[in-house]
């Protein structure tokens, strides 16, 4: 029996209910949304006007046949699949869909909705709002569909399957396809046949990873046929009202990058005169070979090709003669050789071609074909007519097949050098491992003549004069050294780069070296410098570096008055070494110059790392910058950094007095070359017994 009590509390307890409802259906009467109250079944038991105005249908209906009926007919079924999946999880739901029937006005609405939670955890009801977004939608819409159409990148909007869904004007125009030819296909037709699969994958990938991104780079096969390189993008999107996911495609054309990249690579691996592969590329591609044959057995050739007498033509009509030169015997070896074959300009006027297939018997036609083409084919030199042109080769086969690639080159090198010995304009085979073995006598006697010389000191040395620009007097004189065989003074382009190859080039430089200094201490009175070129390998030789300290702290000798000279290719080809190097000699109180700058690109930023005291201007430039505007600019430039830096500058191969006077106005400080003074011998630069002067005019 109910006490008074607890009537008087369950009468509160109603009243409070219903004042409650009360103030809710008094709220969501003046709510401007759609709220609604659902059993479990989806079955309204409240709904405000505002729900009814937007869906359309009366508060009987609703209770009667529930809200699902007002539902957009192509959307009603994956809403109500959403809406009891979330009824089982016990979680809100929230969907964004059409309402109406088919043929009416496309209307959409948000709905959410939270569950009510019952005794055995599964929803008694629900609890929600609605409100109409076609405006907002179509707005929203409005924008991104103007942003997509006015994207500069082509995007596309792609199915899982690869089904193209939408596409925008830019990738219309990659492509080379309409919009209507784009959609409904599938997103590999875009791209080239072997890489569609591959890009199937990756959609797939991104399509069943939620916030998963991806980035390949693919060729598109415009509609005209022609291959362009994109960068694709691909990123997951909101998944669509049916739960299938899309993801979005960006495609940046990437072509002229591709285009650059692939020019810079040329650039980096082919000679800029001959469009050759360059010294680099080339030793890789033998490295390449040796190590097949070093796997499958000796197979192949190499050649190196020399041009006979180049200096000749280099010296007597100039660098831009030599240049065309050159061209012209690379475009006949190149076209006389097969695709498979690997042909590449080594420097100066040394080729060298690789023939990975060919026999004893085929290197040896290739040579003779290769002779005679030059031999026919007389090169025009501009100004200068047709001049013919001669070579020689040497032939290294790959026997033994271990042997690594610097002896393979070696032993053509040597063999070329041999051709040349023979009377120049004929090839040469090196030695078989038959004849090695046997120590048989062959023609290619290079190495031991250069080493019999440098253990006989068998070189004299020749004196070119370098002269003040301000003064007009000597002020240095650069010594060149030549090899003494028989009755012929040996050209360094003859025998330094063998003896580069062998080891030899340091105890050349050795040699000059002791006779530079010596000559600075029997001439303590006259007041020019001596200028003495090092070879690469001379900067980091420890006898080379250990002869300087000793020669420098040699009594009553002036170290300032010698002039160490390295190449710019030398210099730049190890900054770190040619660093080591100037630290080491400066102390001792040497001089240095960096010599042919202006030839390379390289050397400029790095000069405020290589402390030279000289900078010889390249020959090619000084020679003709008095008919070049551009080379004009040039010289005068140099100059200038190098007073700004307080170096001095010598101006190489200068050819007349228009020349001289133009690099004086420059502001270059010295000037050298055939109009100037050309190189004699030393006793007669020198003769015994002659008394110093105070000055000498060049001579």
């Amino acid at each position: 029996v109910s006490t008074f009590a607890d009537i008087t509390t369950r009468i509160e307890a109603q009243r409070a209910l219903a004042d409650s409802e009360t103030r809710f259906r008094t709220l969501a009467a003046v709510t401007p949304v759609g709220i609604f109250l659902a059993d479990a079944d989806g079955f309204c038991t409240y709904t405000n006007e505002h729900w009814q105005a937007i869906y359309g249908i009366t508060a009987q209906q609703a209770a009667a046949h529930g809200w699902a009926r007002a539902i957009h007919p192509a959307d009603r079924a994956w809403v109500l699949r959403r809406w009891m999946a979330t009824a089982a999880a016990g979680t809100p739901f929230e969907a964004d869909f059409r309402i109406g029937p088919v043929d009416a006005p496309e209307r959409w609405v948000l709905s959410r909705a939270v569950p009510l939670a019952g005794t055995g955890g599964a929803p008694t009801g629900w609890v929600g709002v609605v409100e109409e977004v076609t405006e907002r939608r179509a707005a929203a819409e409005a924008r991104i569909s103007a942003a997509f159409d006015a994207s500069p990148i082509g995007i596309a909007i792609v199915e899982r399957s690869g089904l193209v869904r939408a596409v925008n004007p830019a990738l219309c125009e990659l492509t080379g396809r309409s919009a209507a030819e784009l959609r409904g296909a599938g997103a590999a037709a875009l791209v080239a046949a072997e890489e569609a699969d591959n890009l199937r994958a990756r959609l797939r990938d991104v399509a069943d990873g939620p916030g998963t991104r991806a980035e390949l780079e693919l060729r598109v096969v415009r509609a005209d046929g022609e291959v362009r390189w994109v960068l694709v993008h691909l990123a997951r999107l909101a998944d669509l009202a049916d739960g299938a996911p899309t993801v979005i495609c960006q495609l940046l054309d990437m072509t002229e990058r591709h285009r650059f990249e692939e020019q810079l690579r040329h650039v980096a691996d082919h000679d800029s005169l001959t469009g050759l592969l360059n010294r680099r590329s080339f030793e890789a591609a033998l490295a390449a070979h040796c190590a097949h044959v070093a796997r499958y057995g000796a197979q192949g050739a190499l050649l190196v090709l020399d041009v006979d007498h180049f200096k000749l033509v280099n010296d007597s009509l100039g660098h831009q003669a030599g240049d065309l030169l050159i061209a012209n015997v690379a475009a006949l070896v190149r076209d006389r050789l097969r695709a498979s074959d690997t042909v590449a300009r080594l420097g100066g006027d040394e080729f060298a071609a690789l023939l990975p297939h060919a026999t004893a018997g085929e290197a040896d036609a290739v040579a003779a074909a290769l002779l005679d083409a030059v031999r026919q084919h007389p090169v025009p030199l501009s100004g200068a007519g047709r001049r013919a042109v001669t070579v020689s080769i040497g032939v290294a086969l790959f026997d033994p097949p271990d042997r690594p690639p610097v002896e393979v080159l070696a032993a053509a090198d040597l063999a070329m050098f041999a051709a040349k010995e023979a009377g120049r304009d004929r090839r040469s085979f090196a030695p078989g491992p038959e004849a090695r073995r046997a120590g048989a006598p062959v023609r290619v006697s290079g190495v031991d003549r250069i080493q019999s010389a440098v253990d006989e000191g068998r070189f004299t040395l020749l004196a070119q004069p370098i002269v003040s620009l301000h003064t007009g007097l000597v002020a240095q004189f650069e010594l060149f050294v030549r090899l003494v065989d028989g009755p012929e003074l040996v050209t360094p382009e003859r025998f330094l780069y063998l003896a580069e190859r062998v080891d030899l080039v340091s105890r050349i430089d050795a040699w000059v070296l002791r006779r530079a200094v010596q000559l600075l201490v029997d001439r303590p009175g006259e007041p020019f410098d001596v200028t003495v070129n090092l070879a690469q390998k001379s900067l980091t030789a420890a006898p080379v570096l250990a002869l300087l300290s000793e020669l420098l702290g040699t009594p009553a000798f002036d170290p300032a008055r010698l002039v160490l000279e390295v190449g710019e290719r030398a210099a730049m080809a190890s900054v770190a070494s040619t660093q080591q190097f100037l630290d080491h000699v400066a102390p001792l109180g040497c001089r240095t110059s960096l010599d042919d700058f202006g030839a390379g690109l390289g050397s400029l930023s790095y000069l405020k790392f290589l402390p030279f005291d000289f900078l010889k201007i390249d020959g090619a430039v000084v020679a003709t910058c008095a008919t070049s505007a551009v080379d004009r600019t040039i010289v005068s430039a140099i100059a200038a950094v190098a007073g700004e830096l307080g170096k001095r500058t010598v101006a190489e191969a200068t050819p007349d007095r228009a020349t001289l006077d133009l690099l004086r106005r420059a502001g270059v400080d010295y000037a050298q070359g055939y109009y100037v003074g050309r190189p004699r011998p030393l006793d007669v630069v020198f003769p015994a017994g002659a008394v110093a002067v105070t000055g000498r005019e060049p001579g």
